[in-house]
Order: C-alpha cells, then structure tokens, then sequence
C-alpha cells in the first residue's frame, strides 16, 4: 500500500524521510546480494554451471570400417559396451550447495537458517541426465555483522 493510499485511509503515517528510506533500500540490496534473491536455485542449472557439466559431455561413437572382420567387430563391440558400462557405474559427479533461506538481525545478533546439501548428476541414457540431491545440514545459525566503517 502506498503512503498516499494509507493517508486515504486515515492511517498513521509518518512523513517522508528521504535518509531513512535510502539507508532501507540500502540494507535490502545488501540483503538481496547476499541471499542471491534475484538469482532462483534451480537444482539442474546448479549442477551444470558448478562442474557438473562433465557428467553429460557427449561420448564418442564407435565406427568400424565396413569390411572388418566378423571376430574383431564383435569383440570391439564387447570392449565398447564393457567400456560403457563401467563408465555408467562410476561417472556420478557430486557438487555442493548452499542456500541461504532467511535472515534475522537485531543490534545484538544475526542469524540465518542456511541448506546445505549434494547433488549428484549421471547421464542414464545419451539424452537423459539423473539428479538426485540430499541436504546434509538445513538450521539456524548465529552470522558474523559486516562492518560497513560507518
């Protein structure tokens, strides 16, 4: 609601002060940085963007030559399908994370209830990435004041 409308109203409302309002928006961009708010977690994006891009880079196709024998085409079509299958057992790839949900502050203390977790990323199929994620520590947590030097 605004000022205007609030005095409609018959609302009390306290005069304009430009000083304080500044110092207001000052402490919300401060609060907007820190908290990543103009930035949406998104699990997927995360985990690419954080190393987790190795996980879907394009495997290499495997050719032969038309006229290969029948012996050597099948066992490198054995090796290529071992190689495969040990690749899908051991290409998770984990990255971290860490979300910042809420702020408390007073003159005393400040607080943030904090998420921290894992992701894990694998391809499961050439087209098809899996995702899991796990929080490994979600609370409240007392946070050092930035002093500003003012």
């Amino acid at each position: 609601m605004s000022r205007s409308r609030a005095r409609e109203l018959q609302l009390k409302v306290a005069d304009n002060n430009p000083e304080l309002e500044n110092l207001i928006w000052q402490a919300y961009l401060g609060i907007e940085q820190y908290m990543e708010l103009r930035s949406p977690f998104n699990l997927q994006h995360h985990f690419l963007s954080n190393g987790g891009a190795t996980a879907v880079a394009p495997v290499p196709a495997l050719t032969l030559p038309p006229n290969t024998p029948q012996q050597y085409a099948i066992n490198a079509w054995n090796l290529a399908i071992q190689n495969a299958i040990q690749a899908a057992a051991g290409n998770a790839i984990e990255v971290d994370y860490s979300i910042v949900n809420g702020l408390v502050e007073s003159p005393r203390v400040a607080s943030e209830f904090r998420t921290i977790g894992k992701v894990s990323g694998a391809r499961v199929t050439s087209t098809q990435l899996q995702l899991s994620s796990i929080d490994t520590q979600a609370d409240w947590r007392q946070v050092h004041k930035v002093s500003t030097g003012k």
